[in-house]
């Protein structure tokens, strides 16, 4: 009667080991990829962004710290012509014009 009554509780405790063993081994690998999962999609997702905001951050820099001189260059570069050209016609009108001052006009223009 024992036999009988215990026989299929035994069964279920032989079929169902394995399984209870494979759930108890494999439930923090699910919990852990459940948990990363999003972190894995949003790096493969913002990978290129990062890629190109390291790339280009450089030449970012680079035209924010030289726009203020080309632009001083280009703005200042007539004036110093037209400034040094007048100094130097005037010098040159009075016989004042000494030989530093005309290798350096002829630098300029």
């Amino acid at each position: 009667v024992l036999l009988v009554v215990l026989t299929p509780y035994v069964v279920l405790l032989v079929v169902l080991t394995p399984h209870v063993v494979l759930l108890v081994v494999l439930t923090p690998y699910v919990v852990l990829l459940v948990v990363l999962t999003p972190y894995v999609v949003l790096l493969v997702v913002l990978s290129p962004y990062v890629v190109h905001l390291v790339v280009l951050t450089p030449h970012v820099v680079l035209l924010v710290v030289l726009t203020p001189h080309v632009v001083l260059l280009v703005v200042l570069t007539p004036i110093a012509r037209l400034s040094t050209t007048t100094t130097v016609d005037a010098k040159r009108r009075t016989g004042q014009l000494t030989l530093d001052e005309y290798y350096c006009t002829i630098c300029v223009l």
